[in-house]
């Protein structure tokens, strides 16, 4: 059961005296993964020609999004919206081997944005689930 709310203070002094667990951590670091990845794909944009696509949103933020749509960034559903040989970053949520293996096909330039968290519980279900292994390889 989660304890009552608590002063930021407070939370701060029991978050260091007490070890959280590592979804919590990752809650807690959230906004410099969400900076690390738009500035990835504002680096992209001005280092490679022409548009840098998305596939799905990179961040649950719509002013965000605006701002690099307005730099020339697509955002798309599925891999059949970007061109061959185009620069793809493939959202925080991840992707199935599938569509990584349909990347490589199309030799799309790629940048994996997936959380870390993402990939450990990606990770976590080929070991411990059957069938897991064929998906999620």
């Amino acid at each position: 059961m989660l304890a009552p709310a608590r002063s930021r203070s407070a939370r701060t002094s029991f978050a260091h005296q007490t070890r959280l667990p590592e979804f919590t951590e990752c809650a807690l670091n959230e906004p410099t993964r969400v900076e690390r990845v738009v500035k990835a794909v504002i680096q992209a944009l001005e280092q490679r020609d022409g548009p840098v696509y998305v596939r799905k949103q990179i961040v649950h933020n719509t002013h965000v999004v605006a701002d690099l749509e307005a730099r020339g960034v697509v955002f798309v559903d599925e891999l059949d919206q970007v061109p061959d040989n185009a620069t793809v970053v493939f959202s925080a949520h991840g992707v199935s081997p599938v569509v990584r293996q349909e990347a490589n096909r199309r030799a799309l330039d790629v940048i994996d944005a997936t959380c870390p968290l993402v990939t450990k519980v990606h990770a976590e279900a080929r070991a411990g689930l059957p069938g897991a292994a064929t998906r999620w390889s």
